[in-house]
């Protein structure tokens, strides 16, 4: 068994495998596909609260006519009342799965998209030394397949700060700790080569084992970026 290797692409004696650019392409679109369930959580819980509000205000939006305009009995009252509640019920709950649909189509079309960026579409050419840019990649030496891997890229060269970027692990090799040690890779990167002052990341919220990683390596979560329907972005730091 030849166990997994950790190299920085560009090192000396580092050659990545032929296929390399599609195989990280596929642990992208895989990662992203495997957290669009959780990300759709979020979402729901967020479109759920906003259904109801709407709901409500249907709902008493109709009483108040009912109130105002109909002078009935009691008993056909409570009949148009029930009525009127199942209608808005109703209308809420065909928002509420639209809503939900929506935000899974918009999430995969920009997962797709963003597959076939300029940095994604020749990763190891984007990735490269030569233009400043860090490629660091967990391979499975048995098959020569890439199973986990991470980006390191200038963010702001005047104060110094580096973006950690695209980290994923393929989901059968999850829990192995390839990630924390691309991670662990990247940081001493950018201390010892690149001279920076800190190093910077975003992960979306539903990823509740990347954040546990970042702040069990010292990034602190500084704010959150609000996306569509509730979803957002952590943004993580991390001083030298």
């Amino acid at each position: 068994m030849g166990g997994v290797k950790f190299v920085v692409v560009g090192d000396s004696g580092v050659v990545p495998p032929v296929d390399a650019g599609e195989q990280i392409r596929n642990i992208f679109l895989v990662t992203q596909d495997t957290l669009a369930p959780r990300g759709a959580q979020m979402a729901m819980r967020h479109m759920a609260s906003q259904a109801l509000s709407i709901a409500s205000f249907i709902a008493c939006v109709n009483l108040l006519c009912l109130c105002i305009f109909w002078g009935v009995g009691i008993s056909s009252f409570l009949v148009k009342v029930v009525v009127y509640l199942g209608v808005a019920l109703c209308a809420a709950v065909c928002m509420y799965i639209f809503l939900v649909w929506y935000a899974r189509y918009l999430y995969r079309k920009e997962v797709v998209y963003t597959a076939h960026k300029s940095d994604l579409a020749d990763p190891i050419s984007y990735y490269n030394q030569s233009n400043g840019k860090f490629c660091l990649l967990a391979i499975d030496q048995d098959n020569d397949q890439i199973v986990s891997m991470a980006f390191l890229t200038p963010h702001d060269p005047a104060s110094k700060t580096w973006k950690l970027t695209r980290v994923g692990t393929l989901p059968r090799h999850q829990g192995r700790g390839h990630a924390t040690r691309l991670v662990t890779m990247a940081l001493d990167v950018a201390q010892t080569r690149c001279q920076a002052s800190h190093v910077m990341l975003t992960t979306s919220a539903p990823q509740e084992a990347a954040v546990h990683i970042y702040s069990k390596l010292g990034f602190v979560a500084t704010h959150i970026t609000p996306l569509v329907f509730g979803v957002g972005e952590l943004h993580f730091v991390k001083h030298f």
